[in-house]
């Protein structure tokens, strides 16, 4: 079974730029660049030199470096499907919280409801399950009550 290798995404930066490689090229000193980086640095230069290592570079337009560049366009669609996933997760818990309605909220209290006093067949919170009021009532679960009501 094939293991995956864990890439992280300095590894994919350019030295120059420190960004994600967008159009990366690689020199004869095996460095790699973006073009546009690697073309800002030698703009004006009579000897085209490595900002890494400074080896010379013969070379006046290195070739794309297109195993870099495959990975790297992996490594963005990844990246922003996790941050889609994440979006959306983020989403659904607003969406969980807004349908939240006040009803699920004591009045009183401000509470969640967690409670059903059959006596006076009222939702608790968990204060309100203590107050003077509901002492010595029946109060059970709330789930429970549901369930009750379900089967009538």
């Amino acid at each position: 079974m094939a293991k995956k290798a864990l890439i992280s995404d300095e590894d994919l930066n350019c030295p120059v730029c420190f960004e994600l490689f967008n159009n990366p090229v690689v020199l004869e000193c095996s460095h790699s660049f973006c073009q546009m980086c690697i073309n800002k640095c030698w703009n004006g230069q009579f000897t085209r030199i490595c900002p890494v290592c400074r080896a010379t570079c013969v070379s006046e337009s290195p070739p794309i470096n297109l195993v870099l560049r495959n990975i790297v366009e992996s490594f963005r669609v990844r990246q922003q499907s996790s941050e889609a996933e994440a979006e959306q997760s983020n989403q659904e818990r607003q969406e969980r919280k807004s349908t939240e309605s006040v009803e699920d909220r004591c009045t009183v209290h401000g509470k969640k409801l967690f409670f059903f006093c059959e006596d006076d067949q009222e939702t608790l919170c968990t204060v309100c399950q203590y107050s003077k009021k509901h002492k010595d009532h029946r109060v059970i679960p709330l789930e429970e009550a549901a369930q009750e009501l379900k089967v009538l």
